[in-house]
């Protein structure tokens, strides 16, 4: 299962308890979630045509840096469900864009146009999630 795949799950799980009430969204958390949402439209997510690795590899690694932040702001069911999200997004922190240096690359690798999709499909999924905001009330 891709990066996509996994995020699809926990937002799928996020869905049930809210739908079930197991999770009501306090003030705090819905602010929050809606600080991560602004953040992450304001990308602007350049299409693969277009943005090079360099610049794609930026915006999800601005994405996942601000999921973190979220997390670090919160408590309860968003922070849990925001951790499990950047576990799955975790391949992004070992890609890398640039050739490796004198022959070190720290375990780094340059990630495939097919990965680099799914990591911003599994973004743009995040950030549907928190823009409908049918299930925060």
């Amino acid at each position: 299962m891709g990066m996509d795949g996994a995020v699809e799950g926990v937002i799928d799980e996020a869905l049930r308890d809210l739908a079930a009430g197991h999770w009501r969204m306090s003030r705090t958390e819905r602010a929050r979630a809606e600080e991560l949402r602004v953040t992450l439209g304001s990308f602007g997510r350049p299409s693969a045509e277009v943005a090079g690795v360099r610049e794609r590899l930026e915006d999800l690694r601005e994405g996942l840096a601000a999921a973190a932040i979220c997390v670090a702001s919160c408590h309860g069911p968003l922070a849990w469900c925001l951790s499990q999200v950047i576990l799955a997004l975790n391949p992004i922190l070992s890609w890398r864009s640039l050739p490796e240096v004198a022959g070190h690359d720290y375990g780094t690798v340059i990630p495939t146009p097919d990965q680099l999709t799914d990591a911003e499909q599994a973004m743009a999924r995040l950030h549907h999630f928190l823009t409908d905001s049918a299930h925060w009330r």
